[in-house]
């Protein structure tokens, strides 16, 4: 392929060798001073820009914009003091061409001069033939101007192709024309470091990103709507995401499942539904804050988070759904509210961190299994209005020294309170005659005779089993 592509500019261009203050006499103001690359360069024409336009930015906002030609400077003047941005757009034969930025701070009374580091900007096209000749290392590659899938699929090619094996962070935040990042455009593209996603796009579709093991970084745009299952599974590099305050209702299923190396995620508060497996393996995502609007969360959602420590339960949520936090071995604290009324099979099983849990009156149902082999629980209240402890729900909860059960309980299932051998007390909700109406099935050990257990009665009469 030919390498023409590289007399748009240079790969970088200092536009100043440093940055420096200087006396101004601008009083209680200062200004800033950005030097252009010139005739004092030993540069070719080729290789220069033929304008500029500086803007100046103050907490992501422009100030004020300038434009100038190569060999020229420009200065903003009569600037309070404080931190800046300068960002530089270089035009070449009236295409986009080059971008930089830098910060800066203003001090009182003096001039700043800046220097800005510029990249070069790629067509779609251009771009897979850059990332062609790359050899091994990490690149920040930016496209400008109309992209479209064939665009895309070209840039992954390349990217795929590469056997040098280099890792890009592609810019795509100049392009026009997506409205969607197509199903499995980057699936299993193990050379994409880095994505920035333009303005414009509404969806993310199922596995784009999926399999993308050395993707650290996705700025994500507000116009996106949503995000398909299997949109980022296995991003075993990505340590934070913020999912846009937009539309997004969903949280789609196994969105983010296997991203092992996931610390924070921010999600917006018009999300309702947080699917089956979205988070499950993110053994690095130590907290989250679920918005109240959320009404369900699916099956195996945050299933084997082993390093979460804390989860708030919204208030709409009705049921904990299977596996949900199972193996969340590093789970302390759980907020139940009113609204839940079932908690799943298996949902808390080997939460090991988890000492004692407050399961509200609302919960009328809790699965077998549900608290199977959590190791550090000491004590726990179980609802007013539970009809029966399901088969093994507390099997092998081997620290359980005391436990509510109140008098709805009618019936306590095989295995139940299985080598629960540090139970030795049971605060009941009834009276003696009622307890002896429950049916308990086989292997309870502490409910069997001799076991030494002591029943405490609601009118203060006790019972040593």
């Amino acid at each position: 392929m030919k390498k023409s592509i590289f007399l748009i500019l240079p790969a970088v261009m200092l536009m100043l060798a440093s940055c420096m203050d200087s006396a101004s006499g601008n009083g209680g103001a200062g200004s800033v001073r950005v030097v252009l690359p010139g005739s004092s360069r030993d540069v070719s024409g080729s290789d220069r820009a033929d304008s500029y336009t500086v803007s100046l930015l103050k907490g992501g906002k422009v100030i004020e914009s300038q434009t100038a030609v190569s060999g020229g400077a420009v200065e903003f003047d009569e600037v309070d003091a404080g931190s800046y941005t300068v960002d530089v757009e270089a035009t070449l034969s009236g295409a986009l061409s080059g971008v930089g930025s830098a910060e800066v701070a203003v001090t009182e009374g003096e001039t700043a001069s800046c220097s800005v580091l510029m990249s070069r900007v790629y067509t779609a096209d251009a771009a897979a033939e850059y990332i062609e000749s790359l050899e091994a290392g990490s690149y920040k590659v930016i496209v400008a101007g109309a992209i479209d899938d064939a665009g895309i699929e070209g840039i992954k090619t390349a990217l795929n192709e590469n056997n040098n094996k280099p890792l890009v962070s592609l810019d795509l935040g100049r392009t026009t024309g997506l409205s969607s990042i197509g199903a499995a455009k980057f699936q299993n593209c193990t050379a994409l470091s880095g994505i920035v996603l333009p303005e414009g796009i509404g969806s993310i579709d199922e596995n784009a990103f999926e399999g993308c093991t050395s993707l650290a970084s996705v700025t994500i745009p507000d116009t996106v709507n949503e995000i398909g299952q299997f949109a980022f599974k296995k991003c075993t590099a990505l340590e934070s995401i913020t999912i846009p305050n937009g539309g997004i209702q969903v949280i789609a299923s196994s969105v983010f499942s296997g991203c092992s190396a996931l610390k924070s995620v921010t999600i917006p508060n018009s999300v309702t539904s947080i699917g089956d497996s979205a988070f499950e393996n993110c053994s690095a995502l130590e907290s989250i804050v679920l918005p109240e609007g959320i009404t369900e969360i699916g099956y195996k959602a945050f299933h084997e988070c082993s390093t979460l420590k804390s989860i708030k339960i919204p208030k709409n949520v009705t049921k904990i759904e299977a596996y949900c936090f199972r193996y969340c071995s590093a789970l302390e604290t759980v907020e139940i509210p009113e609204s839940v009324t079932e908690i799943g099979e298996r949902a808390f099983e080997s939460c090991d961190a988890l000492v004692s849990i407050a399961i509200p009156d609302s919960v009328t149902a809790i699965a077998g299994l549900a608290f199977l082999n959590c190791y550090g629980l000491e004590s726990i209240e179980l609802p007013g209005n539970l009809p029966k402890i399901s088969y093994d729900t507390f099997h092998t909860c081997k620290k359980l020294k005391s436990i509510y059960i109140p008098v709805s309980v009618k019936e306590i299932g095989t295995y139940a309170f299985d080598k629960c051998d540090a139970l030795t007390t049971v605060n009941y909700g009834g009276t003696e005659a009622e307890w002896e109406n429950i049916t308990i099935k086989s292997n309870n050990p502490p409910f069997e005779s001799d076991s030494g257990v002591t029943i405490i009665f609601s009118n203060g009469a006790t019972k040593t089993l």
